[in-house]
Parts: C-alpha cells; structure tokens; sequence
C-alpha cells in the first residue's frame, strides 16, 4: 500500500498503573515505518490518578508546545469515543486542525471518529487500518514499557 497520502502519523497512549507512574506516549510513523528518533515519552504532571482523560490531554498540550517538533497529518489515539471527543476538543482549544481516529479495543478494534467527520474521510482513513494497528500497538508497547521501567527502577530506590 502506498502511505505517502498520509506521510505522518502520530499515535498516543496512557499506561499507569493503578495511577502511579502516569506515563503518555507519543510514537510517530512516517510513509507508514515507525520513525524512531520521533518518538517521545511524557510523564504526566498534571493530571489527576486514574484520570485517562485529563492525562491525555496533558500529553496532547504539551506535545503541541513543540511547534519544532513537525505537525503530523493524523493524530491516532488508544481509545474510543470519550477520548476522540475529548483530544478534538482541546486541539480546538488550541487552533489545531488535524483529524483524530481513535481505536477501541473494547469495539473490537473498531475506528472511532469524532462528530462531523465527511464520509470522504472515514473512508480514506478506514483504507489504513491496518497501519492504524499497528501506530496503536507501538503506542501502547512504547508506553508501557516506559511505565514499567519506571516502576522497577523506583522499587530498587
């Protein structure tokens, strides 16, 4: 499949556990191969324990303060409808216009869009589903490992 329509594709994901060691991942893949030395780990500050929502967008505020960081040209997110609506909504707060798909595990993998997407779009997005996956995966892989390291490493402190 040919990735240069969409050339750069961000994914996020939050893992704690039990809201210690609140860790947001920001994994980049770019003509659809994961490009390593882009990807970034946030410790949430922030946010309150077991808030996934508000950590989220702790994440997504932060990354977006970066404006030398380049802009992706989708924003996927591990989650569903809540966590769509709510990174659409703060990207709005802060003038950002990029679409967000979001992934439910809980749907069966199922692609979630935020209100007001055109059938166009959805379709477009739809036909990559399968990179989406894999952002999704690598998102979550990337930010647990990062929680537990931390972890392991505050247990022998």
């Amino acid at each position: 499949m040919d990735f240069t329509f969409i050339p750069r594709v961000e994914g996020y994901d939050i893992s704690h556990l039990y809201g210690k060691e609140t860790y947001g991942s920001m994994v980049v893949f770019q003509n659809g191969e994961p490009k390593f030395s882009d990807y970034r780990l946030f410790k949430v500050k922030e946010a309150p324990k077991n808030d996934d929502l508000r950590a989220l967008a702790e994440v997504i505020s932060r990354r977006f303060r970066h404006s030398e960081w380049p802009f992706p040209n989708l924003i996927l997110i591990d989650g569903g409808k809540p966590q769509v609506d709510y990174v659409t909504k703060i990207l709005k707060q802060l003038k950002i216009n990029i679409p967000v798909v979001g992934i439910s595990k809980y749907a069966n993998d199922q692609l979630v869009f935020p209100r007001g997407v055109r059938k166009s779009s959805k379709k477009f997005i739809s036909s990559l589903k399968n990179l989406l996956l894999k952002v999704r995966e690598e998102a979550h892989r990337f930010a647990h490992k990062a929680s537990k390291n931390k972890r392991l490493k505050s247990n022998f402190h």
